[in-house]
């Protein structure tokens, strides 16, 4: 509920609604660039990942076939976890950062009506204040008390009008705050959730190739290769028979 209507509480009111809104902005905003940085560094991660699974690629096509097996599954593995990271980061972006964008627009709205409703409670003020003199310096004159009295019931009638409109304004603008805020979260711990799941599935595998590749098999490969031939046994020459 907003304050009472004196001078007092509309000081009040208007400091709790703009600190409210100010706040609000600042921090969606804080909150908005935050998302931004973390996409632009998790592009950064993304393209050193796909740095680091062509060095593999490169690396396995003149190796042993138990390393040549391991470097060309891990460099796959690694991009497709980048594959992964990109629709991580595009739903962060659509789900989580992009509509935080709007909030200028919708905290001006709570502004707005807030000058109303102030600009209306002036004018209630001044025509109380001018029904008051009336009252005081010409309380004869009922023309006079009959027209203040019927303008400051409509001054009366708008400052209500103003102060339910602006409540209305509050509570939905903190009901889409709230909900906002949690959809974002609820998104960004699904896609953070989503992308090392399956990042972790394909690691697991990965490390299942690993422990299971003989890589004793590629030393003796690469042993035998160098490895000096036997001497060949020689042959003595045979002797004539003697006749």
């Amino acid at each position: 509920m907003l304050s009472p209507r004196n001078t007092a509480g509309i000081d009040e009111t208007s400091r709790f609604v703009r600190a409210l809104v100010n706040d609000t902005e600042s921090n969606v905003l804080n909150l908005r660039n935050g998302f931004a940085s973390l996409l632009r560094a998790q592009e950064r991660m993304r393209a050193k990942g796909n740095k680091l699974s062509n060095v593999m690629k490169v690396f396995a096509e003149r190796e042993t076939p138990g390393v040549k097996s391991c470097l060309t599954a891990t460099a796959e593995g690694i991009a497709e976890v980048e594959k992964l990271r990109k629709e991580m980061q595009d739903r962060i972006d659509v789900k989580c950062r992009e509509p935080l964008g709007m909030y200028a627009s919708i905290c001006d709205g709570v502004l707005d009506d807030l000058k109303v409703r102030e600009v209306a409670i002036r004018k209630e003020q001044e025509k109380q204040s001018a029904l008051d003199r009336i009252q005081v310096r010409d309380s004869g004159n009922r023309t006079k008390l009959s027209q203040g009295q019927i303008e400051l019931s409509g001054a009366n009638h708008e400052a209500n009008t103003s102060s339910l409109a602006l409540t209305d304004t509050v509570e939905r603008f903190e009901l889409k705050k709230v909900n906002d805020i949690r959809t974002c979260l609820s998104e960004f711990m699904y896609s953070q959730m989503q992308f090392h799941a399956k990042s972790l599935e394909i690691m697991t595998d990965l490390m299942a190739l690993v422990n299971a590749t003989d890589f004793d098999n590629d030393v003796d490969d690469v042993c035998d290769r160098i490895r000096p031939a036997p001497p060949k046994e020689q042959r003595r020459p045979s002797m004539a028979p003697r006749i």
